[in-house]
């Protein structure tokens, strides 16, 4: 049932749209895993299969957003959408390139046409939005419309995707119930892509492991690009793990985690478990600040360190001991030189930059030259300039209002979670991939303890 909320005592945003649902159970969340992987692996057999998904994803999503009378159903459709790029291109389906990125921004408009009423709270994302657009301006007047098209969509779809999502999703307010669904919802693209790495690894005969990301393990597609969904997998079933109702539900948890990452591990790829490692810290500085959650956080720590260990040996194992040489290594595949050149593309152009997708032509000469931005906050220094500074600033500010004005302790930890990993997956994959947009985006939804009638 939709409702109105009053402006809480703490300062929170008024007028905002409260939803419930009912809790997923057991049944629910296996056939979501299962329907998946058979996804996953049948499109990892045959495109049409990852095509004829694609094509569902958005005949049923749009529908969905457009006539659907409950808020949560909209953003669990754009927040769906928002996630399957990964799996859709390491498929090489028919699938636009960056169409979930627009799917996200989709939901995100018809949620503000059609329940915010009250923009007052949209301040902070508008002003984002409308730094991104001198930079973007600039490169229409000197490449033409059809090259700051190409590259806006490219470059740029991720911040402004994140920004029309928080706009709307900061005027929402869900409680643990909406957080248990949602979460799953999400896991399901994101199993999808675990289902084709899983199948790559256990049938590619011509698979081979050393000192590099393993293009063979992912279908063909980008390492760490996959590594870093198959991590956020881990870190969603931690999350979970902290609402009431994973108690009769922690054997599918664990195993969906542990199977996440040993194939986060075997991707090779080391930023998708850095992104998790750095996020599970984060959780637990909130954790043990909270009185009653300090006991769950060690514990949940100690079994996580310890099912790291296993799956590590285990991936070792299969990987012939490749691995932890891997992770001995501490190079950056070029990716802090490609960083250093875009500062100074910045400092020598620090008013407006040089224009979105254009960073590429000022970095002088070199194998990594033209090589795509990896570092998110770099390339916005270097195409936007000064204009692009305040962009981040104003992204910083965007998820610390999201902790200030989380309702919950899990709402809290969320926010921190989703933020870390966020953040530091734009360090090394910059916002290439939706699930950047949409971990983001979460982080603006406010989660209460409440469990409302419905539930």
């Amino acid at each position: 049932m939709l409702t109105q909320r009053s402006t809480p005592s703490t300062g929170s945003p008024s007028n905002d749209q409260v939803f419930t649902t009912k809790v997923f159970g057991a049944v629910t969340i296996v056939a979501i895993i299962v329907a998946h992987t058979a996804i996953g692996v049948g499109g990892a057999i045959s495109s049409h299969v990852a095509t004829a998904h694609a094509v569902l994803t958005v005949a049923i999503s749009v529908p969905i957003m457009v006539f659907s009378k409950r808020p949560t159903w909209i953003v669990a459709a754009a927040a769906y959408g928002g996630v399957c790029d990964v799996f859709w291109r390491m498929t090489r389906s028919s699938a636009p390139w960056e169409v979930s990125k627009y799917l996200l921004a989709l939901g995100a408009v018809v949620l503000l046409i059609r329940y915010v009423r009250d923009w007052r709270h949209g301040a902070v994302p508008i002003a984002l939005l409308l730094m991104l657009t001198p930079g973007i301006l600039h490169s229409a007047l000197v490449e033409g419309i059809g090259f700051a098209r190409e590259n806006a969509s490219g470059y740029e779809m991720g911040l402004i995707s994140f920004a029309l999502a928080a706009l709307a999703f900061r005027h929402l307010i869900a409680d643990r119930v909406d957080a248990w669904n949602l979460g799953w919802i999400v896991l399901g693209p994101l199993v999808a892509a675990l289902g084709v790495t899983t199948h790559s690894l256990l049938t590619n005969p011509d698979i081979e492991f050393g000192s590099e990301s393993s293009f063979a393990a992912t279908g063909g597609y980008g390492p760490n690009q996959v590594s870093s969904v198959l991590g956020l997998i881990a870190l969603i079933c931690v999350l979970l793990a902290f609402l009431p109702w994973a108690r009769r539900h922690w054997p599918i948890l664990a195993g969906l985690g542990m199977w996440s990452l040993w194939a986060t591990f075997l991707t090779f790829s080391r930023g998708g478990i850095y992104s998790l490692v750095v996020a599970g810290a984060g959780m637990l500085l909130v954790g043990v600040t909270k009185r009653g959650a300090r006991a769950r956080s060690v514990i949940l720590l100690a079994v996580g360190a310890a099912a790291v260990s296993v799956v590590f040996a285990s991936a070792n194992d299969f990987a012939g001991n490749f691995l932890e040489g891997r992770y001995q290594d501490r190079q950056t595949a070029g990716r802090s030189t490609i960083a250093e050149l875009d500062l100074e593309v910045f400092g020598a152009h620090p008013v407006l930059g040089v224009g979105t997708g254009r960073a590429d032509q000022y970095r002088g000469e070199g194998r990594l030259a033209t090589a795509a931005a990896h570092t998110e906050f770099t390339r916005v220094l270097a195409e936007h300039g000064i204009p692009g500074l305040i962009a981040l600033a104003l992204l910083a500010a965007m998820l610390v209002e999201g902790y200030r004005w989380g309702l919950s302790y899990w709402n809290r930890l969320m926010v921190v979670a989703l933020s870390l990993w966020a953040l530091t997956t734009m360090l090394h994959a910059a916002t290439r991939i939706g699930a950047v947009s949409v971990m983001l985006a979460l982080t603006q939804l406010r989660v209460s303890d409440e469990v409302r009638s419905g539930s």
